[in-house]
């Protein structure tokens, strides 16, 4: 489906030459001369982008940007600002906080269509992003974040000897280190994550700036950090393929450092918001596969997991080990010292599981408390003792309560081993959880404090 973009400009040349560039790019464009008829206009679609002219007679025009600024659970709309006289008010807009991009006059056909695609990827990114925080609540998994705006890293790169522009760390205000494109790859973990990267392209080093922006989109370090080229005034062609190539934003000539600070304040606070949003996400993923109070994984993923080592291992003939382990009388842990310190013992013997396993082994709470190992490529002898050798650790532990005194808790564990001899993976899992909590039942009623190996071997 087309892009739809709204430009706004008071200027009938300008938005008849305009439309003609984007409709021949394949966007659908509304125009308008004033903001109340775009008003209108927005209403009626939903746009991709707005162009607005930074030389708009009416007031309104220069407040709209902030009259869009959305919330954290909307998309917001992006902003491209066209050039016009120098002026306080027009300056005011450009360098604006809720401003994308600044387009130059006069600009190339490429540069500005490459700018256009630079600033609807990072909305589609923030689209898709708001989604998945979306479902994530909708599921109960997250909450919406508050906007916070921590402190900024920013790295400038130059094939020179590194010296910041003049006054520019000063007006940023933030954390801003140097280095050279040569000693930039060598230095990156040693740099550690960036927030905005800009590199300086006007002079020719030994590494060309495509190959460090390349690197530096494929590097965890600057991944996600918004890139800003700064080339010279004559190198539009150039800065439509660094847009193309992944770069934030183009810098071109020599800006005044309050236009450039403003420029990189400006990704900052983009990157920021993207930032917010991927760790929501991830947030919201972590609860629908973790437990809160321990910090293993929870029994749907438990499940889901076990499944697919089964499946793994269908047709192999390698075997896979199910335990089931509980703990030994704790209603009377949490009778006796208070629910505090039952969650107490849960997060000890946890640690205390996952101490002892091996990384490939999973281990989770599967519900009160209880627990579920699974281990890969183990037969009955291995399974076995690294049953006995868990039940002995979890045993030798003492647990402080806030009353000073020390507790101690017992294991019992039931134990399933199984072969991928199964042709129906979902139904072995089944199988094996059935046979490990029937043997956790033996070793319960033989004394506690025990390990019993189910002797259902065969699939």
């Amino acid at each position: 489906m087309a892009r739809r973009v709204l430009l706004i400009d008071e200027s009938a040349t300008r938005r008849i030459v305009l439309q003609a560039k984007l409709t021949g790019a394949g966007y659908m464009v509304d125009v308008s001369e004033n903001v109340g008829d775009a008003l209108s206009l927005m209403g009626m679609h939903g746009h991709d982008a707005l162009i607005l002219s930074a030389s708009l007679p009416d007031p309104t025009g220069r407040k709209l940007p902030a009259m869009l600024a959305t919330g954290p659970t909307r998309v917001r709309i992006p902003i491209l600002v066209l050039a016009g006289p120098e002026g306080p008010g027009a300056a005011r807009l450009s360098h604006g906080p809720q401003i994308d991009a600044v387009l130059d006059s006069p600009m190339n056909d490429a540069l500005l269509l490459a700018r256009l695609r630079s600033v609807l990827r990072v909305r589609d990114m923030e689209e898709e992003l708001l989604l998945r925080t979306a479902t994530c609540r909708e599921m109960g998994l997250a909450e919406a974040a508050a906007p916070f705006h921590s402190e900024g890293r920013f790295l400038f790169v130059s094939p020179d000897e590194p010296v910041a522009e003049s006054g520019l760390n000063a007006l940023l205000r933030d954390r801003m280190e140097a280095v050279r494109s040569r000693d930039l790859m060598a230095d990156i973990e040693r740099l550690g994550d960036q927030d905005v990267v800009l590199l300086d392209a006007r002079a020719q080093g030994d590494i060309p700036a495509i190959q460090i922006l390349s690197e530096l989109r494929c590097r965890a370090e600057t991944r996600h950090a918004s890139l800003v080229v700064h080339l010279t005034a004559d190198a539009q062609s150039e800065a439509a393929m660094a847009l193309d190539l992944g770069a934030n934003d183009v810098v071109l000539g020599a800006p005044d450092p309050l236009a450039l600070s403003a420029l990189l304040r400006r990704q900052l606070r983009h990157k920021q918001r993207i930032d917010r949003l991927r760790n929501q996400v991830s947030d919201g993923l972590k609860l629908a596969v973790t437990d809160p109070l321990t910090g293993l994984y929870n029994r749907r993923y438990a499940l889901n997991h076990l499944g697919r080592l089964a499946q793994r291992t269908a047709g192999t003939g390698r075997k896979f080990a199910v335990m089931v382990l509980d703990l030994d009388r704790f209603k009377s842990v949490n009778d006796d010292f208070g629910h505090a310190a039952g969650d107490a013992v849960l997060v000890a013997v946890a640690g205390c599981l996952q101490d002892n396993l091996r990384g490939a082994d999973l281990v989770a709470r599967f519900g009160g408390e209880e627990f579920l190992v699974a281990m890969p490529d183990t037969d009955e002898f291995e399974a076995q003792t690294v049953a006995d050798r868990l039940r002995r650790k979890v045993a030798e532990m003492t647990i402080p309560t806030r009353g000073g005194q020390n507790m101690s808790v017992t294991l019992s564990i039931g134990l399933a081993v199984r072969d991928g001899t199964s042709n129906d993976p979902q139904g072995a899992v089944q199988r094996a959880i059935g046979d490990a909590d029937r043997a956790l039942y033996g070793a319960k009623s033989g004394g506690r404090n025990k390990v019993t190996l189910s002797r259902e071997v065969a699939a």
